[in-house]
């Protein structure tokens, strides 16, 4: 099983495409290490899930939560987004070979660049999910 990071638009709008690759992102050990070198907020940051979703995941482990206790859905702007996502590319393009698998990460930080610019133009917020 392979894991992917992926957007999560706050609503969908039709022939909008925002699909991303993302399991080059996901298997890279070095996004935070570079955030933190590039002065960017890290990409994991952005990760979150619905209560729902939380409530499911508490539940698989093994506990319980009331649902009242879940936190609100977070949303963010796609200009947040853009600005990681562009820092860790400048990063990146002035600092080469320093990562693994640097070409397919940089090809999967290029898709989430393009998804957000899109989402950006219609003033959609999003945030990051994880398929595992």
């Amino acid at each position: 099983m392979s894991v992917a990071y992926f957007i999560v638009p706050e609503h969908e709008v039709e022939d909008l495409d925002i699909g991303v690759n993302g399991k080059a992102l996901a298997r890279s050990n070095s996004l935070t290490r570079l955030a933190e070198r590039a002065k960017v907020r890290p990409l994991d940051e952005f990760f979150a899930m619905s209560p729902e979703e939380a409530a499911d995941f508490i539940e698989d482990a093994g506990g319980q939560v009331p649902a009242d206790a879940l936190p609100d859905q977070a949303w963010y702007e796609a200009t947040e987004g853009l600005a990681t996502v562009r820092g860790l590319l400048a990063y990146i393009a002035a600092h080469p070979g320093k990562i693994p698998d640097e070409t397919a990460v940089v090809g999967d930080l290029r898709e989430f660049e393009a998804a957000l610019e899109q989402l950006a133009k219609h003033g959609i917020r999003w945030h990051l999910g994880i398929d595992a």
